[in-house]
């Protein structure tokens, strides 16, 4: 029996072919434009699992160098102001030790005592200095000044707690 081709045959046949085709390239030009060979999991399956890890793997760094950047910034705030206080203590050292010294009358004293209500007031700034809208020196409890001036002295608010970056 011979099998006879139509021309509906045919041209279905061509249409499926160029449908084909005009899909193959559709998916090139994708590619191209993205730069990615797989644009959905379904169009490799074999190759989607390598992909899913290697992106995986490329936003784990990303966040490990943000980490690294943010912990130099708290580090190199913290040495700043660590520089500031052993400045200040050298400087109150000085005052306190001129004091002492026979010579001092009231008048130098009550001077002195303005500058060093002066510097407990810049100590407790320091203290309380923010990185990216977090308190340096509060522990965990970043959220509210860990020193407070009060008439009695300075109160500490914070806690102990580490803030731990991966």
């Amino acid at each position: 029996m011979v099998e006879r081709v139509t021309p509906l045959m045919l041209n279905n046949t061509l249409l499926r072919e160029h449908d084909r085709q005009l899909a193959r390239i559709n998916r090139l030009q994708v590619q191209m434009a993205t730069g990615h060979r797989v644009s959905h999991p379904e169009e490799d399956p074999v190759s989607t699992g390598p992909i899913l890890r290697l992106q995986n793997t490329l936003e784990r760094n990303a966040q490990h160098g943000r980490n690294v950047r943010n912990a130099v910034s708290r580090l190199s705030l913290s040495e700043a102001a660590m520089a500031d206080i052993q400045r200040a203590a050298v400087e109150a050292k000085g005052l306190i030790l001129a004091e002492t010294d026979a010579g001092a009358d009231p008048g130098t004293r009550e001077a002195t005592a303005a500058i060093v209500e002066q510097m407990i007031r810049d100590l407790v700034s320091i203290g309380n200095r923010k990185i990216e809208g977090r308190h340096l020196f509060a522990g965990h409890a970043t959220a509210a000044p860990p020193l407070e001036r009060t008439g009695e002295g300075v109160v500490t608010r914070g806690d102990r707690g580490a803030l731990d970056l991966e």
